[in-house]
């Protein structure tokens, strides 16, 4: 009875409740931060916790040596190394460079800072030479030994053998540079109706404005500061727009990439006529490839360049989609970003072309 009326009176007392909160200008209300006062949570961040304090005593980092080395793997730096001062070294490069003519100034590799991947200079016998393991030779060889000594070889990953993943880094610890144009050639390779010429009179022409500015000459004996001046990027896309403009040509500043506004302008362009781009990218020539319909009008894709001692490659854009067939075409983007382009580090072992021929 007394449960049933505890019940029946929780409505009439919430009314009560809500009541004096509105004659006392105050509230009751949880929130998230009281998660992180349960029991759970209280033991999860304990064992975080004794796992910060576990790693930091092996690599004790407030310590009186003034050394520099490496708090992950613990590699200490040699003498030279004076990565930290990377700062002033870069000013005093730029000190140097003030009004050298550019053909005449060369970047001297005593000027530059040196890392912690830097090998060491050669000492005499009576010194010790203290060379860095190569991570990622380490990594294939005790890999190799675990072959036959593990029934699951996967055993060995449990213990820590690289300070990067090898699959993304070099052995100097740097990103694996991608090669875009690997991706065009391959592309290249498989077409079998592939273009060297055409006549592309009465076509509509989309150019890229930065390979425009590629083509800008250097006057002979001009030092850095006189480069400076006239490669004011923004400032000359300005007036160039202002000029073509003035000559009836459309123009259109990209405010992030340009490469999308550049296909997307063709796909446009295309409805009403045929269209010739103008580039050098990779990148142009996979957007165009995903981006232009087949419906569309003729969209040939090529560079302003001259070829020398091969012929220049022009390409169709539809028949290249016809025979790379429409599932390549739409994942096209995504196998050119996996597999290494401008923000993204190439895969150890794994090409463009390999990763092509696999879609």
């Amino acid at each position: 009875m007394d449960k049933s009326q505890w019940i029946l009176s929780m409505p009439a007392c919430a009314d009560y409740n809500s009541a004096m909160q509105d004659l006392n200008g105050v509230g009751y209300c949880t929130s998230d931060q009281h998660k992180e006062a349960t029991r759970a949570r209280k033991e999860r961040d304990r064992v975080d916790t004794l796992a910060i304090l576990e790693y930091l005593s092996e690599r004790n980092p407030f310590t009186n040596d003034v050394s520099l080395r490496n708090i992950e793997t613990g590699v200490e730096a040699e003498p030279d190394v004076n990565v930290d001062k990377a700062e002033s070294i870069g000013n005093k490069t730029l000190e140097l460079m003030k009004g050298q003519k550019i053909l005449n100034y060369s970047f001297k590799k005593s000027n530059q800072s040196i890392t912690l991947a830097a090998k060491p200079k050669s000492k005499s016998d009576s010194d010790f030479l203290n060379t860095d393991i190569d991570p990622q030779l380490m990594f294939q060889r005790l890999t190799t030994a675990a072959n036959g000594l593990f029934e699951n070889t996967s055993e060995v990953f449990q213990y820590e053998l690289c300070s990067v993943p090898s699959s993304m880094f070099d052995c100097n610890r740097l990103p694996r540079e991608a090669c875009k144009s690997n991706l065009a050639d391959a592309i290249w390779a498989c077409g079998s109706d592939c273009i060297h010429e055409i006549d592309v009179e009465g076509f509509q022409y989309v150019l890229d404005g930065g390979s425009l500015l590629q083509r800008l000459p250097w006057t002979h004996g001009n030092s850095f500061g006189d480069i400076t001046q006239i490669h004011k990027k923004q400032a000359l896309i300005n007036m160039l727009c202002d000029k073509l403009k003035e000559n009836d040509i459309r123009c259109k500043n990209a405010t992030d990439d340009a490469d999308l506004l550049i296909a997307l302008t063709a796909v446009d362009c295309a409805l009403s006529s045929e269209v010739v781009v103008i580039g050098e990218d990779t990148d142009l020539l996979v957007l165009l490839i995903h981006h232009v319909n087949q419906q569309c009008k003729r969209v040939i894709f090529k560079s302003d360049k001259m070829a020398i001692n091969k012929k220049m490659k022009i390409w169709n854009i539809q028949q290249t989609k016809e025979f790379l067939g429409e599932d390549v075409c739409n994942l096209l983007p995504f196998l050119h970003s996996l597999t290494g382009c401008d923000s993204t580090s190439r895969l150890f072992g794994i090409g463009k072309g390999l990763a092509l021929k696999k879609t």
